[in-house]
């Protein structure tokens, strides 16, 4: 069975469902410690004998897949993508994102 793993790469890293607090502020924009780049996960899977592909549009996705699935070797798909939006609107403040009303 050939393992297959594809990831989306917006070169953005960062801690979700934490808000780092300083004072009464939140710490949104500010840099603490490092900036942390992306390797190159092509390289990176072929390091480990994989199969590295890089898909830059979906027709170069489709045509990656295909190849993927005829590898005898376990594959990485790395799919970089612009900025995407921030998730944090659909994030509620205050209370549980998921709530069971069966308690």
């Amino acid at each position: 069975v050939t393992a297959i793993g594809a990831l989306h790469r917006s070169g953005v890293t960062g801690l979700v469902g934490q808000q780092i607090i300083h004072g009464d502020k939140p710490a949104i924009g500010r840099h603490i410690a490092d900036e942390l780049t992306n390797p190159d996960f092509v390289k990176y899977a072929e390091s480990f004998g994989a199969l590295g592909l890089r898909a830059k549009s979906p027709d170069e996705l489709g045509s990656a897949l295909k190849q993927a699935f005829k590898a005898d070797v376990p594959v990485v798909i790395d799919v970089p993508v612009d900025e995407l939006p921030s998730p944090w609107k659909y994030v509620p403040v205050g209370r549980a994102m998921y709530r069971d009303d069966k308690d």
